[in-house]
């Protein structure tokens, strides 16, 4: 994974999570990271994970920094979640087989908006 998005993956925590519904946290783009995301391709990242299986809706709050997803948990593990965004998780390099389908929609949808954008 590139290391632009593992940093900007360090910077997104849970903020409020129940079976089938997870809203995310931006805590702030590092200093270095600002100039390549703007607040416009960042709101494109986050809404392009709507294309990741099992994800049903995303709802964008731009000012509060915040993504809501709700999503199928018969396709996506609830435990996937934690294994991607909890800082304890974030070093650990076995993911489950949800962990990892969720990490490799975050990916698509970083290259689709982001990378095109640098």
């Amino acid at each position: 994974m590139s290391e632009t998005l593992n940093a900007l993956l360090a910077e997104v925590s849970i903020a409020h999570h129940i079976p089938g519904r997870v809203r995310l946290k931006l805590a702030d783009v590092p200093a270095p990271l600002r100039a390549r995301f703007s607040p416009d391709i960042l709101a494109r990242f986050f809404a392009g994970l709507a294309e990741i299986p099992g994800i049903q809706q995303v709802k964008l709050n731009a000012l509060a920094k915040s993504c809501t997803l709700e999503y199928d948990p018969r396709l996506l593990a609830d435990s996937a979640w934690r294994e991607l965004f909890s800082p304890d998780t974030a070093a650990t390099a076995a993911l489950s087989v949800s962990a990892q389908g969720l990490l490799d929609g975050v990916r698509q949808s970083y290259r689709k908006v982001v990378e095109r954008k640098m």
